[in-house]
């Protein structure tokens, strides 16, 4: 893993775990969250979902088929660490464009490899999420714990949204669509561009009248970082003028779902330790179809506001995973809806949004 130093993840509740330090060596704090996937850790690091945390592999490998500049889901690596049992240093696949040293060195993210993953993830899973760093510089216990109190999840949207609204061609049938960007990701834009003639998107904080101003067929709101509370207040005040207002369909997935259910008076909480992995399975309410889906969210949908049906359960705990209401005009997902080629796979409901008519 080319160079490495001596370093250790301290927790907030006094824990640490030792490991070695590689990529770009230096201090980082954010809050500690697992992630269960055997593949798609670049795809992990570069999702502004994951912005403002430190990401758990618990795969006990990472990197063997290593990284390219494809992969991509936003222009930057957005987590601020990456904790792993065990880092390939010599990957071998054919679109493999560089190690994992490379790139963390690269992109300025610091690895933490050769740590007790297991116990890592099960010590969160009891004790739920919460702030950590990776030290690197053997700070004492008053030192680590100033540090840990200087971190803060706060304005996370800020640093991941739009710099200005912009124009992107689709090749769909489903009109034109505003898009409200909290932190989007490629796969995700590059689903809507498939199903849409023309999309638009916008900054997280555009005024309202902005949007209004539009004449669009449909507004999405993006998936993306931090809490639903830290959210710009502006979005609630655009979805309550459009549902009240116009006959505009809107969708949303995971922040942008819980916001939608947060103005039709569902009941919205901070879980544990979230869902955040690429094999989760939930099921389809109306027709009992099985989907398997990608997860990146910590917050859960508690309770249904009247008039509110919830489209998709989860299958492990039962939790809410989609919503509709207002006769099916606003409806949103806590999963990214996406066509991966099999019948698991979840791009039809992009496809039932795109072509709804009240």
């Amino acid at each position: 893993m080319g160079k490495t130093v001596r370093a250790r993840l301290a927790l907030e509740d006094g824990t640490c775990f030792e490991g070695r330090a590689f990529g770009h060596i230096t201090e980082s704090a954010g809050e500690a969250v697992f992630f269960s996937g055997t593949v798609g850790y670049q795809e992990v690091l570069t999702d502004p979902a994951f912005a403002g945390k430190i990401v758990v592999w618990t795969n006990p490998l990472a990197g063997n088929y290593g990284f390219n500049l494809e992969d991509f889901e936003s222009p930057e690596v957005r987590a601020r660490g990456f904790v792993m049992r065990e880092g390939c240093a010599h990957p071998n696949n054919w679109r493999c464009e560089m190690d994992m040293d490379g790139f963390f060195r690269q992109y300025k993210i610091v690895g933490l490899e050769g740590v007790d993953t297991r116990a890592l993830t099960r010590h969160l899973r009891m004790n739920g999420s919460m702030r950590a760093l990776i030290d690197v510089d053997g700070l004492s216990p008053v030192e680590t714990a100033c540090k840990l109190n200087e971190a803060n999840n706060v304005n996370l949207i800020s640093g991941v949204t739009a710099a200005e609204t912009h124009i992107i061609e689709g090749t769909g049938s489903g009109g034109r669509a505003a898009v409200l960007d909290l932190g989007i990701t490629r796969s995700l834009l590059g689903e809507l561009k498939k199903r849409f003639s023309e999309l638009t998107v916008f900054p997280a904080f555009t005024p309202p009248y902005e949007i209004m101003q539009g004449d669009f067929d449909s507004l999405v709101i993006s998936n993306g970082p931090g809490r639903p509370e830290d959210a710009p207040p502006e979005i609630q005040s655009i979805l309550r003028i459009l549902l009240n207002e116009t006959d505009i369909r809107v969708f949303g997935v995971s922040l942008g779902c819980l916001l939608i259910a947060s103005v039709l008076g569902c009941g919205v909480e901070k879980m544990k330790y979230g869902h955040r992995g690429c094999a989760v399975p939930v099921r389809d309410t109306t027709t009992g179809r099985l989907c398997i889906t990608n997860q990146t969210h910590g917050h859960v949908i508690n309770k249904l506001g009247d008039g509110v049906t919830a489209t998709f359960v989860n299958v492990n705990d039962g939790t809410a995973e989609g919503i509709s209401g207002f006769g099916g005009r606003a409806s949103g997902v806590m999963f990214s809806p996406v066509t991966n080629g099999t019948p698991a796979g979840t791009g039809f409901i992009l496809d039932n949004f795109s072509k709804w008519r009240p």
